[in-house]
């Protein structure tokens, strides 16, 4: 079995798992983004480890028409419901901006599924997303060892520990 990918990592919107109804094309800000959305449409990330929990997500996106919305759900396509983020239109299909929405109800690790929801005509492309960590600490503050509260214990933290006993 695959180590879980972190929530909190940016993550191409091209690595999905499983796709229904989606195109990749070329990005104007490299690599590749998904595109050719339509409403009903979604992509499938599989094993993604929100930790203890994520507050808000976050995601690279373009449109030539009036978008639409990414409901962020877990474990299925009709799986719970954690958050949903609006698309307006942003002049063309490969004019990016970022748009952030509130999550509740995600923790641990799931199949991720961004579900696409809007008009009758293509809706928007994105080209990458990610989560914030809940700032919530699950024990005390004290005793936690992930310094920077970014919901991974890495080498950042580490080097921040570091630092405060060699001042």
């Amino acid at each position: 079995t695959p180590e879980p990918n972190s929530a909190f990592n940016q993550t191409e919107a091209e690595d999905f798992s499983e796709m229904s109804g989606i195109e990749t094309e070329e990005c104007s800000e490299g690599g590749l983004d998904v595109g050719f959305i339509e409403n009903g449409d979604y992509i499938v990330y599989k094993n993604i480890n929100f930790k203890n929990g994520a507050e808000s997500f976050e995601a690279r996106v373009a449109s030539a028409t009036s978008g639409g919305t990414i409901e962020i759900r877990l474990d299925s396509s009709t799986g719970p419901l954690v958050g949903t983020c609006t698309v307006e239109g942003t002049g063309g299909w490969q004019t990016w901006t970022t748009v952030t929405c509130d999550i509740s109800g995600a923790s641990g690790v799931h199949d991720l599924y961004l579900v696409f929801k809007g008009g009758e005509s293509y809706l928007f492309n994105i080209n990458w997303w990610k989560f914030k960590a809940s700032d919530t600490p699950t024990s005390s503050p004290e005793n936690s060892i992930d310094i920077n509260k970014d919901g991974v214990i890495n080498m950042a933290d580490v080097i921040i520990i570091a630092d405060k006993f060699n001042s």
